[in-house]
């Protein structure tokens, strides 16, 4: 029963999931991965037919080879990364190449520089995430050459026609990526404003009579890690320099679209406080249809996106808002079936204002998609732009055994190492390369992420087996199988970044049909061979895992370390922000950035500690505690800007400033507090540079002659709804300030818990 679950789990798309965008029939015929698969297989498959009307066979095949090798770095981007990353990629590509294949009459020479390849194109990973698929496709290009080159009469020529296959998609892929520069960002926005529809989703959990509030928050923050990565991939192609109205349109979008975000993390609210005053009553129903509402609404917004066409709300709010605002009264007359104190009453009705904001802003973005604006506020949107770079000394600096790549680079070169040996043992070896191939595929930097590729590649092998001995025994002719040649390209390129077994399905249906055509193979035997190389390479895979591992734990101290910086530059911005000293939010919004990135990273490695052996997890529950405390902090300073935002006359108050100059000295203190609890260097330890009183005092002489600094020019937004009698207002704004000092206080306590479970044996 557990195996055919788990079977089953890869195989059966999960629409509710981080990936439902892209898995939901309705979205996935709009959304990039499909238009990425069509794109990849129409070049790779226009070349392949190109070359084989104009070349010998052999160079043929070496050329359709040199496009599909290229084509795996063809992924999401703007223009200029697209570019570079391709031309290094056919660089390598080919280099690879030709050095392996003209060192064939040397076999030990020729794995000896397989070896030091290997080791070479795994450093490559120090330099992100986009640099995975240029590694991945010359150790691709290394494994191919050593049959379909190194085997030829002519390598040479056969090696120059594996780069001018390389070099057509290349030509090929930037004239697509051209020309669909403005149809992949509507894909990409969308996707992103759908991955906001079920952050909002998550927060209607909350107001459920049944919700496990911690678990909430645990989905909540899981959320938060594949919005940040879709928010990032958003920024970076929509915030390109204008090109037309259209583009303007995107980026105004874009940045409702960021309003709303901002709006939305600034609900939160205690919903213990909530559950244990109304938990039984309607009104906590009313909450999480009026949110469940502003999920489809803000669907509305995706949907329009994606086909490029204006959106209308599809909902309507009327019952819901006369239902609260009826409740709301009761209470207020004191006529309510239950007792109800003054601050529980101003914590809900603060709630309720809030989600109403949240309308009103996503009504704005509803407005956004219908015309393009005159002009973009000033903002510097390169700042939020993400720029790689090639930084020589960040190799010099991870060439030991402390660097996890560099681990990484010794783990998967050994395992090449036994490969090799291994296929000179092997009773057959016309396609003893799979073998390496499949290592290839499967070892990735960490155990969870080779653990999962493991499961998907060997379930996909089998599969596809099983698919190609049926397609083959069904299908007659070498039209309908190169029908079924350009199917299997497009699927396999289509989910490689959603669900790999299909990949993995496709590809090996890919290989044995395409074995078929060019040599008449494809009989019981290959397959039988294909699925004993794949399970060999799995097997090898799986031994190294264990040789120079990188455990999550060993990483999460860094990781911690990032986190709290990243804090620690938020508050400073934010201090500033809210104090009135800046009237620019660039600096707060890139900090604000940063640090959600860096709560993102740190779930993620629990994420992929979950997937470690029992005995290598530690401190789960802990961390996980930590990262809602941190989360809460970004909450609360959200809740307080647009508080600010509907109440600009706060700043003008004396004993507002000096609250929030206390607020937040607290604030600061008590991070870097908890920074120092979990340094893991002498260097990370070092005492920073901390907000102080007496400076911030000092900042508040340079205002008028009544000691008050001048409100910034802020439009109340529409839909204002907060209370303005001004100890309302107080209320609400001592509230959140005592809450954002006890999760900060919290932040430390969990500190000590976190250092105790993670402290070495």
């Amino acid at each position: 029963m557990l195996l055919r679950d788990r079977i089953l789990s890869l195989l059966v798309p999960d629409t509710t999931g981080p990936m439902r965008y892209a898995l939901d029939m309705r979205t996935f015929w709009f959304s990039h991965y499909l238009s990425t698969g069509l794109r990849t297989s129409s070049g790779i498959l226009l070349i392949a037919l190109a070359a084989l009307a104009l070349l010998p066979p052999g160079w043929a095949m070496a050329a359709a080879f040199g496009a599909a090798a290229l084509a795996l770095v063809d992924q999401l981007g703007p223009l200029r990364y697209k570019r570079r990353e391709l031309g290094v990629s056919l660089l390598l590509n080919t280099l690879a190449a030709l050095w392996v294949g003209m060192l064939t009459p040397w076999p030990l020479a020729q794995a000896a520089s397989m070896v030091l390849l290997t080791f070479g194109s795994a450093l490559l990973l120090l330099y992100g995430n986009r640099a995975m698929p240029v590694q991945f496709a010359m150790l691709l290009a290394m494994t191919l050459s050593v049959e379909h080159i190194g085997q030829k009469a002519d390598p040479l020529a056969t090696c120059a026609s594996f780069f001018l296959g390389g070099l057509c998609y290349f030509v090929y892929a930037l004239s697509v990526a051209w020309w669909q520069r403005h149809r992949l960002k509507q894909q990409v926005l969308a996707e992103c404003l759908f991955e906001l529809a079920r952050y909002f989703d998550i927060k209607s959990g909350f107001y459920e009579r049944s919700a496990d509030i911690e678990q909430q928050f645990t989905r909540l923050i899981r959320q938060q890690v594949v919005l940040a990565d879709r928010q990032q991939a958003a920024r970076d192609l929509v915030l390109q320099p204008l090109q037309g109205p259209q583009d303007a349109r995107l980026i105004q979008i874009h940045l409702g679209m960021l309003d709303v975000y901002e709006q939305v993390l600034s609900t939160h609210t205690d919903y213990r406080a909530l559950h244990q005053h109304f938990g039984q009553s309607d009104i906590m129903l009313f909450l999480r249809d009026l949110i469940a509402k502003a999920t489809r609404d803000v669907e509305a917004v995706a949907f329009a996106v994606t086909r490029g066409l204006p959106s209308e709300s599809p909902v309507t709010y009327v019952a819901e808002q006369r239902a609260i605002a009826f409740e709301l009264h009761l209470m207020e007359q004191g006529e309510y079936s239950v007792p109800v104190s003054d601050d529980v009453f101003l914590l809900l009705r603060s709630t309720y204002y809030k989600i109403l904001d949240t309308i009103t802003r996503i009504k704005q973005m509803h407005a956004a998609t219908h015309s393009s604006p005159e002009q973009l506020p000033a903002i510097d949107m390169t700042l939020f732009v993400s720029r790689p770079r090639i930084d020589w000394n960040l190799l010099q600096h991870n060439l030991n055994l402390q660097s996890p790549i560099f681990r990484y680079a010794l783990r998967i070169s050994l395992a090449m190492v036994a490969a090799l040996l291994l296929v000179q043992a092997l009773p057959y070896k016309a396609h003893a390369y799979w073998i390496m191939l499949t290592i290839v595929i499967i070892m990735k930097p960490s155990y969870s992420m080779t653990r999962d590729r493991r499961r998907q590649r060997m379930l996909g092998t089998v599969l596809g087996c099983i698919v190609a001995a049926v397609v083959l025994q069904v299908v007659q002719g070498t039209l309908p199988l190169l029908l079924v040649l350009y199917l299997s390209l497009m699927v396999s390129s289509t989910f490689v970044q959603l669900r790999y077994v299909y990949t993995a399905t496709a590809a090996t249906l890919t290989v044995l049909v395409l074995l078929h055509l060019t040599t008449s193979q494809g009989g019981p035997g290959l397959v039988m061979e294909r699925l004993m190389d794949t399970a060999l390479g799995v097997l090898i895979a799986t031994m190294f895992a264990y040789v120079f591992p990188n455990w999550e734990r060993q990483a999460l101290p860094g990781l911690l370390q990032r986190l709290f910086d990243g804090a620690r530059r938020y508050l400073r911005e934010s201090h500033a922000l809210l104090l009135g000293d800046v009237t620019q939010d660039e600096a707060y919004r890139l900090s604000r950035k940063q640090f959600l990135n860096e709560i993102a990273g740190v779930n993620a490695a629990l994420l992929r500690m979950l997937d470690e052996p029992r005995v290598r997890q530690r401190g789960i529950s802990e961390i996980n505690r930590l990262l809602v405390r941190t989360y809460l902090m970004t909450s609360h300073v959200a809740a307080l800007r647009m508080l600010l935002r509907r109440q600009p006359w706060l700043q003008r108050q004396a004993d507002y400033r000096q609250q929030m100059q206390e607020s937040m000295v607290l604030t600061h203190a008590l991070v870097e507090e908890a920074r120092t609890i979990l340094c893991v260097s002498e260097d990370s330890c070092a005492p920073v540079q901390v907000l102080e009183l007496p400076e911030m005092m000092g900042a508040n002489q340079q205002g008028t002659a009544d000691g008050m600094l001048p409100a910034p020019e802020t439009a109340q937004p529409e839909g204002e709804r907060l209370p303005h009698a001004t100890h309302e207002v107080h209320n609400v704004l001592e509230h959140r300030i005592r809450a954002l000092r006890e999760d900060a206080a919290d932040l430390v306590e969990q500190s000590r818990r976190v250092k105790a479970v993670l402290a070495p044996e």
